[in-house]
C-alpha cells in the first residue's frame, strides 16, 4: 500500500501542471484574488522558533515565510515534489529550511511538542484517516501552538447547486478521481474534527477572488475553508 501511494503521487506530480482557473472570467478577476497561501500567511502574524508545513509540495509556502522562523520543515509523500523543493532551497541558499519525504498516514517522525506552528494547506483531503493526521499534528505542537488547515469546501454555493442537480461537485483540478481526494469537508465537519483533536478554533475564513467580502459567510461563499486553531 505504501509503495502504491508513493507511486500514485509521484506520477501525479512528475510533470508541471497549469494552475487551475483557466476560464476567461477567472483571468479577468485574478487581480482581485487572494491566494490560499497568502490567506494562510496572514494568519501567521508572529514569528516563532519552528514551523512544519505538511504536504508542502515544492515548498512554496515555506519559502514565503522562512524568514519568520528559526527553523522550518516541509514534508511530502512525493519525492518528485521534495526534489524540486530541495533544488529551490539550494538556489536560495537557505540554511534554516529542511525537507523530508514522509507518509503522514504512517505518523509524523518528530518528537512530541517540537513545533510552534503546523500548517496543512490542501492536504487533509488526501490522508487515509484525517483524525489520526490531526492528532499527530496536535502531538508535535507545543501547548498554545498554532495550527492552520486549509481544505476545499464541499458546501460552497456552486457545489451545493451541483449536488441539488444530481451532479458530482469537483473540488480539485488535478487528474484522476477529483485529484486524488479521499475526503470532503464542510465547515461543521472540519470544526468538529479539529476541536475533537484537542484544539480551540480561533478563526474561520477562506481565500479566492474577493475573499474579504466572501468571508462574511465562508461556509457558503468560499470555495475553500481556512481554520486557525490553537492547541489547548
Amino acid at each position: 500500500m505504501k509503495a502504491y501511494k508513493k507511486d500514485f503521487y509521484n506520477t501525479m506530480y512528475q510533470e508541471e501542471k497549469p494552475e487551475p482557473g483557466g476560464e476567461w472570467l477567472f483571468h479577468k478577476l485574478k487581480h482581485f484574488e487572494k491566494h490560499r497561501e497568502e490567506a494562510v500567511i496572514e494568519l501567521l502574524q508572529k514569528k516563532g522558533d519552528r514551523l512544519i508545513d505538511i504536504a508542502c509540495g515544492e515548498g512554496t509556502l515555506i519559502f514565503k515565510i522562512a524568514d519568520k522562523f528559526k527553523e522550518s520543515w516541509g514534508i511530502d509523500i512525493s519525492k518528485e515534489r521534495i526534489k524540486r523543493a530541495e533544488l529551490e532551497k539550494k538556489q536560495r541558499n537557505l540554511k534554516n529550511v529542511n525537507f523530508k519525504i514522509v507518509d503522514v498516514d504512517q505518523g509524523l517522525p518528530f518528537k512530541d511538542m517540537s513545533f510552534d506552528v503546523v500548517t496543512a494547506v490542501a492536504a487533509l483531503a488526501y490522508f487515509f484517516d484525517p483524525y489520526f493526521a490531526v492528532k499527530e499534528m496536535n502531538r508535535i505542537l507545543g501547548k498554545g501552538g498554532v495550527l492552520v488547515i486549509e481544505v476545499p469546501n464541499l458546501a460552497y454555493l456552486p457545489r451545493r447547486i451541483e449536488l441539488f442537480l444530481g451532479r458530482q461537485p469537483w473540488t480539485s483540478s488535478g487528474g484522476g478521481w477529483d485529484g486524488g481526494h479521499l475526503h470532503y469537508f464542510t465547515q461543521g465537519s472540519l470544526v468538529d474534527l479539529i476541536e475533537n483533536s484537542g484544539f480551540e478554533i480561533v478563526k474561520i475564513s477562506g481565500s479566492g477572488v474577493f475573499a474579504d467580502l466572501r468571508n462574511w459567510y465562508p461556509s457558503l461563499l468560499c470555495g475553500d475553508l481556512i481554520v486557525k486553531a490553537v492547541k489547548k
